[in-house]
């Protein structure tokens, strides 16, 4: 089946043998699996040589995932009913399901912040700072807020503000603009800024996110 022809489906009777997808038993740990049968009452996963494969028990729940390239993902709830090892191969029974929901994958992690930052256009270099909040973070670019609609879409800025112990300086490019109540808000894209500051970035993400907001994908709106 072509990847694309994954997004139609209602129901997991519709999956080709021989589909690959994960089996998540949480947010962060998974196994890969590959359908092997189909019954009419359930799915016969064929469980891949993976270090987690070990923890797959009867009546474990969890999540298959089924990537869709380059960003998408469809996945549904399910729990393995029966493991049976012949030769070596350890398969994993499912029932089916015709709950199918669609993901969409995160670009990079974010994070919500509320850092005061400065921020001055790049194609005035006498231009005075704007006192600009970063409202959240990713190793991408950043979403800011300021009082009055100050800057235009596709304008490019200068930006600095501290983030850890490191203070991040970077040029971005205004993707996105929304005006809400009394202050505009504006997505921006990192244009040009050090790898260093970008790891930097990463690890503060890492250190402050929880557990359960590290999966990389979100349901689609």
């Amino acid at each position: 089946m072509a990847t694309s022809k994954l997004f139609s489906i209602t129901s997991t009777d519709q999956l080709p043998i021989g589909q690959k997808a994960h089996f998540f038993f949480s947010h962060l740990e998974s196994t890969p699996i590959k359908l092997f049968k189909k019954h009419q009452d359930y799915l016969l996963f064929n469980a891949l040589i993976h270090a987690n494969a070990s923890k797959i028990k009867i009546n474990t729940p969890g999540r298959v995932l089924i990537e869709i390239p380059p960003n998408s993902a469809i996945f549904f709830e399910t729990n393995i009913v029966k493991t049976i090892q012949i030769n070596n191969q350890l398969y994993i029974k499912i029932p089916h399901s015709n709950q199918i929901e669609y993901l969409s994958r995160r670009k990079s992690q974010r994070i919500a912040t509320k850092i005061s930052s400065m921020a001055k256009r790049l194609d005035r270099q006498r231009m005075a700072f704007y006192s600009v909040t970063i409202l959240n973070i990713s190793a991408g670019g950043v979403k800011f807020c300021i009082d009055g609609d100050i800057f235009d879409k596709k304008e490019r800025l200068f930006v600095r503000f501290p983030l850890g112990s490191k203070n991040i300086e970077a040029d971005v490019e205004i993707v996105e603009k929304n005006s809400l109540a009394n202050e505009v808000h504006f997505n921006a894209k990192f244009i040009n800024i050090a790898q260093e500051l970008v790891a930097a970035i990463e690890k503060f993400i890492q250190i402050n996110t929880k557990e359960e907001e590290l999966n990389p994908y979100k349901k689609s709106s």
